[in-house]
Formats: structure tokens, sequence, C-alpha cells
């Protein structure tokens, strides 16, 4: 996957500088198509190894209560997995998924709970959403605080589209899966 014919050469201080597929910024693989898959292989990394150090507190043999590492993964885990996500919460339901299975099986470990368990009987038994549903709520503060926001350049931020006579939301209409409607 890579940049088909770059548009221009873009040259800086007398420097040229290079196209490439991927680039990290502020802590997010953004790829020239905003497929984002990069980013959360990266993120999956990532997690699988902060799991490696905190396993001895929310494993399956762990002295702790289910109570406290539920408050250890919310607190600690998973923003792992959702840092970034207002930006990298357009993906493909394939890559969004990848995250939701990485979410469901350390809640099965924490639980200790059985193959035969199914995965919204242990979300609805810690009172844990969806993984998608946190990135929404997450996105939808993020909009809000934009809206909110006293500076005019950054309030301007969420006016992406044109508005349209008849759709009441023109922003519903776009890419995203869970329309992010005004507070």
């Amino acid at each position: 996957m890579g940049v088909i014919d770059p548009p221009i050469q873009l040259i800086l201080f007398d420097d040229n500088i290079q196209w490439v597929p991927v680039v990290k910024y502020l802590g997010l693989h953004i790829d020239s198509r905003l497929t984002f898959k990069k980013h959360i292989d990266y993120l999956s990394e990532k997690f699988w190894g902060r799991i490696s150090l905190a396993i001895s507190l929310v494993g399956r043999r762990s002295p702790l209560s289910l109570e406290n590492k539920v408050i250890l993964y919310k607190q600690i885990l998973r923003p792992v997995i959702t840092y970034g996500s207002p930006v990298w919460g357009t993906a493909a339901a394939t890559h969004m998924k990848k995250i939701q299975v990485m979410q469901n099986k350390i809640l099965r470990v924490m639980t200790n709970a059985p193959w035969y368990v199914r995965n919204d009987v242990i979300h609805n038994d810690l009172q844990m959403e969806p993984i998608s549903n946190y990135i929404t709520k997450l996105s939808r503060n993020v909009f809000k605080s934009i809206e909110s926001h006293d500076n005019p350049i950054i309030k301007a931020q969420t006016l992406f589209t044109y508005p349209h006579p008849k759709i009441k939301y023109s922003y519903s209409s776009t890419k995203w899966r869970n329309p992010l409607r005004p507070p």
C-alpha cells in the first residue's frame, strides 16, 4: 500500500520531502488513504505489550477483586487502545472489530469466563459498553468541547460540511457509521 504518483514534489528550505505511505504524528500512524490499518495493528501490539506487564494484576489468578480489575482495565489498558480515537474512529468495520476483539479477550481473561459464555453476557455483567460505543462517546465529547470553545478558529473546525436545507444534520450522511449529531 503506497502512494501512487505523488501529485507534486514538496520542497521545504531547499530540501525535498519524500512521499511515504505512513507517517507517525502525535502517536497516530496516518496512512495515505486514511484506513488506519497500520495504526490499529500498532495499537494491538502496544495493548498486548501492556497486558504482559499487567497480567499479574488482571489475570485469571490475580488476587484482586473483579471490581479492581475493571478499574485497572478502564484506567490503564483501555486508554492505550482508545488514544486518538476521535481521529481514527472512522476506520473500516474490520479494523474496528480488531479493537473489540482485544477488549473481549482481556475481559474474558479478567473474569476467568469459560469458552461458552457469550461476550455480551460478560460485557453486561461488568457493565462495560462495547468499544465502538465508548469511542463514539469520546468523539461526541470532543465535538462538544470544540463547539463550546472560546476561540472562533477552533470552533469553526466542526463546520466541515455545508448546510443542506433538506438534511437536518448535514454531516450525518458522511462516512461515520454512528453519526455524531450535535448535543
